[in-house]
């Protein structure tokens, strides 16, 4: 099999768990290629870097690649996708960040989900996109997708902006806010939760959209299908907005009408068979877990 290597940084703590993976990588025999960036981090930890290719480009990793390694968090995962785009590449997410809800694969499980992986003891998980286009601008150039969520939010600390949404041509809601989100499925465990939104299971083909600190405070999230086309319209006394669509940013003005669609494409992440979102769920976010049942209180 053909493996590229990608990652943003190195702890220090991480380093053998690192040298472990391209050693039984070695030992499976498997083609090893890594991100150009990444590899001046990870060669001076190496014994020999003869038998690893570098690669720069979504093209060369196409070529070179059965499955992308993203060594860190969720975040490194996420960064991963401009590289990736359309390929279809698999994902196997190696946790070595905090929370791991998509690189769900922990760093003493690197032996065991190696051999899964070269028995295809595992199956895709293949996340539902959001493609984002304007009316007034071509933003996110060239990277116009987003596997968590477009955000879109004031860019001064004082007035809230207004967002008018219109959902299949008819007019949705008004909201007074400081911000408003379109999650995923994906990104629903994200910054909308962190708001209040729902979580949502992964195939459940839907969008949530949650308002950021709502200063109508009758608005609840919605859950929308996926199939809907979503506009925003945004009104800011200042003239301007912040838009995000997973980490990347752009100021925009309220001459720009946003436009949310399912993107044409999928992210597929390597999902081991014991691995399952509703354990992910209750072992990230302690569901179930009541310090109240564990407190010993005194005589």
């Amino acid at each position: 099999m053909k493996v590229t290597l990608y990652g943003r940084r190195i702890d220090e703590p991480y380093i053998p768990y690192l040298v472990s993976l391209v050693e039984q990588l070695r030992k499976h025999e498997a083609e090893i290629a890594v991100y150009t960036p990444y590899s001046a981090l990870i060669f001076p930890l190496l014994d020999a870097v003869d038998d690893i290719r570098c690669v720069s480009t979504p093209a060369e990793i196409a070529e070179n690649t059965d499955y992308l390694f993203s060594i860190g968090g969720d975040g490194t995962m996420l960064s991963a996708l401009p590289l990736i785009q359309d390929s279809g590449i698999p994902v196997v997410g190696i946790n070595i960040g905090r929370l791991g809800f998509l690189s769900s694969i922990s760093k003493d499980e690197i032996s065991s989900a190696l051999e899964k992986l070269k028995k295809g003891n595992y199956s895709l998980d293949r996340r539902t996109m959001i493609r984002v286009s304007s009316s007034a601008s071509d933003i996110f150039t060239g990277n116009a997708y987003g596997l968590n969520e477009l955000t879109v939010n004031k860019t001064d600390t004082s007035s809230m902006i207004t967002v008018d949404v219109t959902v299949n041509g008819r007019f949705f809601s008004r909201y007074w806010a400081d911000g408003l989100i379109i999650s995923t499925p994906t990104g629903s465990t994200a910054y909308n939760l962190s708001c209040g939104g729902p979580v949502i299971m992964p195939e459940s083909n839907s969008f949530a959209i949650t308002a950021i600190a709502p200063h109508n405070l009758n608005v609840r999230p919605i859950v929308i299908p996926d199939s809907s086309e979503i506009k925003l319209k945004v009104h800011s006394r200042s003239g301007h907005f912040l838009a995000s669509l997973d980490s990347n940013f752009v100021n925009l003005t309220t001459e720009d009408e946003i436009t949310v669609k399912k993107n044409t494409f999928t992210f597929n992440i390597v999902r081991l068979n014991e691995h399952d979102y509703i354990s992910t769920l209750r072992t990230k976010l302690l569901w179930g877990s009541d310090m109240r049942n564990t407190i010993k209180f005194g005589n």
